[in-house]
């Protein structure tokens, strides 16, 4: 076959034309697997350093309240009488305040006070579930112990913290094991003299379910360690507190010793090795622990095993193994490279103008948004007790603030008037039943439910119950906690990954159908090509060229918003001529608008605006494409602009068919499909006026329609003058 004939065969025109966009397309088909693979790692990375955020912020919240509750202790009016006049009766009192509160929150195995010389004075044991004081004949002189030497040379509002082990007993580790955190204080009566300290035994074991309950849904298994690599919460009961042991190789050293340095080395950070990928945090307890005393973070007395609050600290550590670290990135790798060849060997005649697109655009760069921390700023405990017929017996100063009602109005009353409606009767019936049968279900657990304020208003709370017999008559004992802010959080999280999922969605609903529309022709044309005349063959490429610009429509915006979510993605503002910027807009879309034969006039001033020009352009270009797509034959569209309070109104005008009724709050939202098809056929993608949306606001203005169906369309939006 000479040359000539091969040009004029099929296979020569084919390759003539495909060959120079194959060649363009392979370049970027691994441009854009690089990026999608690189986004898909990023989340990963980012849902491994979102899970350790909620495991340290709840690891945080219980450290805070076990502090919260320290200074509650040595700031209670019976604590500072005994401390201040020593009196028997100021001693029993205490004695059955610190029983109540220990019974309340059931959390410390002891409650502690120690005088000057390190001898007991008062101490509550919880046994059961039942807290015990223990009689002056058999309290002991604690002297000699470190935690007493430590705690006894602090300042005021100086804490000290002891290594989180297990409780040993006559010099054996007490079975079944008990975790165990002492946490002391110093104390002062009314004279400014120090009086000994206030030492709480707090059962570990609270810290270790609560980080198993919160990290339960990570898909991977949490690790818990001290300062020393040895797992307080490991991969097995076999590796836990190995350190009681004098087993060195139960621990995170022993068994992975090169991870662990990068893992001491710093305090958080993320990293892969041939294990899989690491993300870990680190936890300073005394460090918090002072944060809620003083409000401060100034260096104290720690631990005589430390040298500062720094040196005591706790890791938390997640491993993500290779296998599936890996599953995921080449899933995501796979999918994409078969779309792109999707592209490449159906894009022909269409393909011209995606790859041209693709060429001239920055190379693909996405971050995913990290997740938000998941924080819980928590206010001094509410705590609350009423009798068996539900009336508040005593109502402390949170409870004030967090309800509206004072304590004089409110003791002797009815809890019910702190209840939302909906959970009276399930308050009634349970109070009734717990009276009448000691039948309690919800006693030494937390749920979340809400509270009614004074002013109507109802607010999320957290709610842990207990109960206790007084001559002869039931008590029950409420701790709270407002937690509106990590309700803010978990819904904003919530909403956030609806949109995402709306958006990649929308691609792959989209993508599937220029896709199967360019196989189909583009087959046809490879099967039937010497059957078909030219003008078939020329209708063919137009229907090809037609589903092209549908995906490079959608390629486009998706590169637009790609830039926008990117974290660090470039945002440059200036001051730019609005009228220039738009006319080149208006120049490129003019071929497309003479298909339709309507016109476009742009009459927007020679006004400035400080604005990223880029943005500004991508928002004109989607504006008029939608006029366009909706305006019919022989329509009109207008670009226009005026000033107004600093700054530039735009206004893009069109007498197309306007906006269905119903349909006019969502055409901004992404998580909401709006896409309809233009006068003339056109499909759109619904992420358009999103972005543009997203757009305007970033550079600090607004955008909105006012669209009447059938009678045209009048998109505004503004921009500032000057830099804010």
């Amino acid at each position: 076959m000479s040359i000539q004939s091969f040009h004029r065969s099929t296979l020569g025109r084919c390759i003539r034309i495909f060959l120079p966009v194959a060649i363009i397309v392979v370049g970027g088909a691994f441009a854009l697997f690089h990026s999608e693979t690189t986004r898909g790692l990023t989340k990963i990375r980012s849902s491994e350093q979102a899970s350790v955020r909620v495991g340290t912020n709840a690891i945080k919240e219980l450290l805070h309240l076990v502090n919260r509750d320290l200074a509650f202790l040595t700031e209670q009016a019976s604590f500072i009488e005994v401390v201040s006049e020593g009196t028997n009766l100021a001693r029993q009192q205490l004695v059955e305040d610190w029983k109540l509160f220990s019974r309340t929150r059931g959390v410390f195995d002891q409650i502690r006070w120690l005088d000057q010389n390190g001898q007991e004075q008062v101490r509550v044991n919880f046994n059961n579930g039942n807290p015990v004081s223990v009689a002056r004949e058999n309290l002991q002189n604690k002297s000699g112990r470190y935690y007493f030497a430590d705690a006894v040379k602090l300042n005021r509002k100086e804490i000290v913290i002891s290594p989180f082990d297990l409780n040993v007993e006559k010099g054996k580790i007490e079975k079944p094991l008990k975790p165990m955190i002492r946490v002391a204080t110093p104390v002062y009566n009314r004279a400014g003299d120090k009086q000994g300290i206030v030492l709480l035994n707090y059962f570990g074991e609270k810290i270790i379910d609560k980080f198993e309950h919160v990290m339960r849904d990570t898909g991977t298994r949490p690790w818990l360690l001290n300062r020393d690599g040895y797992w307080l919460k490991g991969p097995s009961v076999e590796l836990e507190w190995g350190f009681m042991y004098q087993d060195q190789k139960a621990s995170l050293p022993g068994h992975y010793p090169e991870a662990w340095k990068k893992i001491i080395a710093v305090d958080q950070g993320q990293f892969e090795d041939r294990n899989g990928l690491w993300t870990f945090a680190t936890i300073f307890p005394i460090l918090e622990g002072h944060k809620i005393i003083t409000g401060t973070q100034e260096n104290i007395a720690s631990s005589r095993l430390m040298q500062s609050d720094r040196e005591y600290f706790w890791k938390i550590v997640l491993l993500l193994p290779n296998d599936q670290f890996n599953l995921d990135r080449w899933n995501t790798g796979a999918q994409l490279i078969g779309a792109t060849m999707a592209i490449l060997l159906a894009f022909f005649v269409g393909a011209w103008r995606l790859v041209d697109a693709w060429t001239r655009e920055d190379e693909l760069r996405q971050r995913e948004e990290r997740f938000r921390s998941i924080t819980n700023t928590s206010s001094v405990a509410i705590i609350i007790t009423i009798d068996h017929l539900g009336n508040v017996v005593t109502w402390n100063p949170a409870a004030e603030n967090a309800f509206g009602y004072f304590e004089k109005e409110i003791l002797g009353k009815s809890l019910t008037v702190c209840i939302p409606e909906r959970y009276i009767e399930a308050h009634n019936s349970g109070l009734k039943r717990a009276t009448e049968t000691e039948e309690y279900k919800i006693i030494g657990g937390n749920v979340e439910l809400f509270g009614l304020k004074k002013s109507g208003d109802e607010f999320p709370i957290e709610l842990s119950l207990g109960t206790w017999r007084q001559d002869n008559e039931r008590y029950f004992s409420a701790v709270m906690h407002d937690i509106t802010e990590r309700k803010k959080i978990e819904d904003s999280l919530k909403y956030e990954i609806n949109i995402k999922n709306r958006f990649f969605s929308i691609i792959a609903h989209d993508l599937k159908s220029p896709f199967t529309s360019l196989l189909g022709m583009t087959h046809t044309m490879s099967q039937m090509a010497d059957s078909y005349s030219k003008d078939k063959l020329v209708h063919f490429a137009t229907d090809v060229n037609e589903a092209g610009k549908s995906v490079f429509e959608l390629l486009q915006n998706l590169l637009e918003w790609s830039r926008l979510q990117m974290e660090g993605g470039e945002f440059k503002p200036q001051i730019i001529s609005l009228h220039d910027l738009t006319q080149g807009s208006v120049s490129v879309l003019n071929s497309t608008a003479s298909e339709k034969e309507i016109t476009i006039t742009n009459t927007i001033s020679k006004d400035t605006v400080f604005a990223d020009p880029d943005m500004v352009q991508a928002v004109i270009r989607n504006l008029i494409s939608n006029s366009i797509k909706f305006t019919p034959f022989g329509g009109e569209i207008e670009l226009s602009s005026c000033k107004k309070n600093g700054f530039v109104q735009v206004t893009v005008s069109d007498t197309g068919i306007g906006i269905p009724s119903g349909q006019e709050e969502n055409i901004f939202a992404l998580d909401q499909k709006t896409s309809t098809i233009g006068t003339a056929g056109e499909t759109g993608t619904g992420l358009g006026l999103p972005l543009c949306k997203e757009m305007i606001e970033k550079n600090g203005g607004t955008i909105w329609s006012e669209c009447t169906s059938g009678e045209g369309s009048h998109f505004h939006f503004t921009l500032p003058v000057e830099p804010e």
